[in-house]
């Protein structure tokens, strides 16, 4: 913090000897056919453009315009008055949290939108932005066929048929994602366990994991780690989940879950997430990657946001949310499965296309590198 304002200081400080060396020099021109002892310039080593100036601070230079609109001086400013809360210790939302580790949360409630009306002109533009609909695909009629048949039989007590058909799916190549998917959460759900009362662990185990097992098998590509595994390169982060990729013998998170059982009442697993985020997406660009994009999960109760997190512009970490779905409480509603595989499927292909993109673009240095920022409010503060 003290290091923060000791920055600001100096740019402020360089800005103001830069505009009294201008207004120097205005001087010094109108009065130059005066006599020589009238006009002797002050000499000055100050060069605005050189990477040594203050004025050269990444976060003074806004660069991410979207539909002509300087979304960074918008968002900048915003976090300024983040910031000044911040400072006088008075008490902050989790977006205004965010701001302050120039992390803007937006596609949800609550998000920067509601803070800076000077955002609402690009709302409609940030789906295409940030493909927030690639790869996604509804399901298939015969997905829907095949989901829609097991929910009636198991609405109807018929447990046996409904087993049947999810077994005779498991060899088939087009619903066997599916098929895995309902076999497991119907093995669980007739294991009696009451999910709204299960602890973390057990709620992974029977409500998520039969979604992160049959989706996002593990290759030589996308590897799991075990349950509140730490993060490479940092022992003191640790997500309920979290997929790595290994290049070269180094290991880089690539996509995380946060997981709050129904009982919990804890409520800063959001920025947990965002905090974890930004620090992959750091470490990544740190070794190399070009423009990587990173990819978490927060799972609140029965609820599953699907976040992506970009760097967009020196000191600018977009955080936008984009899905939602819903784990199956129990047999009546294993319906919302159909919208739920769609989405994992879809984070899947983004992922796998993302691992890709990283290793074939990883340099020995990021060109975005001097755009990165570390976290000023970690996990561990209120």
């Amino acid at each position: 913090m003290e290091l923060e304002i000791i920055q600001t200081q100096n740019v402020l400080t360089t800005r103001l000897n830069k505009r009294l060396r201008e207004e120097s020099d205005v001087d010094y021109n109108e009065n130059s056919q005066q006599s020589s002892q009238e006009s002797i310039p002050s000499v000055s080593t100050y060069d605005p453009d050189s990477q040594s100036s203050e004025d050269s601070d990444d976060t003074l230079e806004p660069m991410w315009m979207l539909n002509n609109i300087n979304l960074s001086r918008i968002l900048s400013e915003f976090r300024v008055t983040c910031y000044k809360k911040y400072l006088y210790q008075q008490s902050l939302t989790v977006t205004e949290k965010m701001a302050v580790n120039r992390i803007y949360l937006m596609n949800q409630a609550n998000d920067c939108f509601t803070y800076c009306s000077g955002l609402n002109d690009i709302k409609t533009l940030l789906p295409d932005f940030f493909g927030l609909n690639k790869h996604y695909r509804k399901a298939s009629d015969e997905e829907l066929l095949f989901i829609n048949e097991i929910a009636y039989n198991k609405a109807a007590g018929l447990n046996l048929r409904a087993k049947q058909l999810v077994i005779e799916q498991l060899m088939n190549t087009g619903l066997e994602t599916h098929a895995t998917v309902f076999y497991d959460l119907i093995k669980n759900h007739e294991a009696c366990f009451e999910l709204s009362t299960a602890d973390e662990s057990v709620f992974i185990d029977h409500a998520l994991s039969p979604f992160v097992k049959a989706v996002f098998p593990v290759t030589h590509m996308l590897q799991k780690s075990g349950h509140f595994t730490s993060l490479e390169g940092n022992m003191n982060i640790k997500p309920d989940i979290k997929f790595h990729i290994s290049i070269n013998g180094d290991k880089f998170d690539c996509l995380l879950f946060e997981v709050k059982c129904p009982r919990s009442s804890s409520e800063d697993d959001l920025f947990k997430l965002s905090v974890e985020m930004q620090y992959i997406l750091n470490r990544l660009i740190e070794h190399g990657a070009a423009n990587p994009v990173v990819y978490g999960v927060l799972v609140y109760g029965h609820t599953c946001s699907i976040y992506k997190m970009a760097l967009v512009g020196p000191k600018v970490y977009v955080m936008i949310k984009m899905k939602v779905c819903f784990l199956p409480r129990s047999f009546e509603d294993l319906h919302v499965a159909i919208h739920t595989l769609s989405c994992f499927i879809q984070l899947r292909d983004l992922v796998c296309d993302e691992v890709q993109s990283i290793i074939k673009t990883k340099g020995a240095r990021s060109p975005i590198i001097s755009w990165t920022q570390q976290a000023m409010i970690d996990i561990n503060q209120k």
